[in-house]
C-alpha cells in the first residue's frame, strides 16, 4: 500500500511545474509591451480616414527616399496618433493613409489571452482589396495591440491606421 501513495505523490509535482511555464509567456508579453524596443506610428496622414489625393504617397520601406516619417525600419510597432489606435481591419480603399497601396489587417486581433499570434495584412491597389499580402505578428496587451512589422514589399506601400 505504500508504493501505491508514492507515484499518487509524484503525479502532482509534474503537474507543478506545467502550471509555472504558463505566467512566463504572459511576463514576456508584458515585457515586450512596455519595452523601449516598440516603436510608434503616429503619423496622422497614416489614419484609413485620410482621404484620397494626397500629394506625397510615402511608403514603410526603410532604404526608400518616399519612407513614412514615423517608420523605422522592421520592428515591433504600436499604433498612436489622435485619429488612430491600432491597425485598420478593413480595406480603407486605394490611395488612403498617405500612400497608394493601402495597407490593413486581413485577420482578427487577438485577445489577450492568445499571446502573440501570426496574421496578414494586404494591400489595396485600385482593383483588389488584396492585391499583395504580408506575414505580421500581433499582440493584444491590454489597453493597445503591437505589431511585428517587416518593410512593405514595395512603394508605394504603407501600413494603415484606425
Amino acid at each position: 500500500i505504500p508504493a501505491t501513495t508514492t507515484p499518487a505523490t509524484t503525479i502532482p509535482a509534474t503537474t507543478t511545474p506545467a502550471t509555472t511555464t504558463t505566467p512566463l509567456t504572459t511576463t514576456t508579453s508584458v515585457t515586450i509591451c512596455n519595452s523601449g524596443e516598440v516603436k510608434v506610428l503616429g503619423d496622422y496622414t497614416r489614419s484609413a480616414k485620410y482621404g484620397t489625393g494626397a500629394p506625397n504617397y510615402n511608403c514603410d520601406k526603410h532604404d526608400s527616399t518616399a519612407k513614412s516619417p514615423d517608420w523605422q525600419g522592421p520592428g515591433w510597432y504600436r499604433f498612436a496618433a489622435y485619429n488612430y489606435q491600432m491597425m485598420a481591419d478593413h480595406a480603407p480603399g486605394f490611395t488612403h493613409c498617405g500612400t497608394a497601396y493601402s495597407g490593413w489587417l486581413n485577420s482578427d486581433h487577438p485577445d489577450v489571452m492568445d499571446g502573440e499570434i501570426k496574421g496578414n495584412v494586404c494591400f489595396q491597389d485600385q482593383k483588389h482589396d488584396c492585391y499583395l499580402e504580408v506575414e505580421v505578428s500581433i499582440l493584444n496587451c491590454g489597453d493597445h495591440y503591437i505589431y511585428n512589422l517587416p518593410d512593405t514589399p514595395r512603394c508605394f506601400y504603407r501600413y494603415c491606421g484606425m
